[in-house]
């Protein structure tokens, strides 16, 4: 492979690896001012892409733990922790449902 070829493509892996750092740490910063606690991203989950009436949605999903302080609301009104066997119990929006079916395949349900 000519050596331009190969500079490309590290740099396009490392370009890939920056952004998905970038959009973690977003993700770590959102659920901070969001949710007051911070979480450790384990690994990415899924992007959804949906186009609701009124707007087009672009959301980045990721599996995390919690690794300090605990979720208080601050701009939701409602948010509850369900075993993975209920996760079908919710009325889950369009998009969520996206990532709905991603985590039951992730967990094998």
């Amino acid at each position: 492979m000519p050596q331009d070829e190969e500079k490309g493509s590290s740099g396009a892996t490392g370009n890939s690896r920056a952004e998905s750092a970038r959009k973690a740490k977003a993700a770590v910063r959102e659920i901070k001012e969001e949710l007051c606690a911070t979480i450790a991203v384990e690994r990415f989950l899924v992007t959804v892409e949906y186009d609701y009436p009124s707007f087009h949605l672009t959301m980045d999903a990721y599996l995390a733990s919690i690794a300090d302080g605990e979720l208080t609301l601050s701009e939701h009104s409602e948010a509850r922790w369900l075993p993975l066997e209920d996760i079908d119990s919710v009325d889950w929006l369009p998009a969520d449902i996206l990532i709905v079916d991603e985590l039951k395949s992730h967990f094998g349900l």
